[in-house]
């Protein structure tokens, strides 16, 4: 039996603060054909999309994607991109370290489905509050010397 290969996290490529966001296409190009087999992550995954259809694998259930839809992943997690898509968004990467500053963290992070890997893969459609927020997140990212920066992108 084949086992399930594990994308780790590697500092180099995410800035040593333990979160990354690029484009959707850039991801493509960095990582290459290992997404579009099944993956397990040792990190978390946001896979945002901002314009298209498409389809992607999580725990082996097909979810739908269109415009404005959010995919949350989990450290454990299952997922393979599927080929030849013309999907445009961002995936934003992040460790537990990066969010865990303190105990209140832990709960908090651990008290919402979107971190419960027994519940069944799923998918939302974002308002424009969490489009703007998302934005935000990019534009914070990018900007290296940002008062807070960090903080701030935890927040959001």
């Amino acid at each position: 039996m084949n086992e399930i290969p594990t994308h780790y996290y590697k500092n180099q490529w995410y800035k040593d603060i333990g979160f990354n966001i690029e484009p959707l296409d850039d991801v493509f190009n960095n990582v290459g054909e290992k997404l579009f087999k099944p993956h397990q992550l040792d990190f978390h995954q946001f896979l945002f999309i901002t314009d298209g259809k498409g389809q992607h694998e999580v725990d082996f259930n097909t979810i739908n994607l269109e415009e404005n839809t959010i995919i949350p992943l989990v450290i454990g997690q299952v997922q393979s991109y599927v080929k030849y898509q013309n999907l445009k968004g961002f995936v934003v990467v992040f460790t537990s370290d990066f969010i865990l500053q303190n105990e209140i963290n832990l709960r908090y992070l651990f008290n919402y489905s979107i971190f419960n890997t027994i519940v069944k893969p799923f998918d939302f459609k974002c308002d424009n509050d969490v489009i703007q927020l998302v934005q935000l997140l990019f534009e914070t990212f990018v900007n290296n010397h940002g008062f807070a920066r960090e903080e701030l992108m935890r927040n959001y």
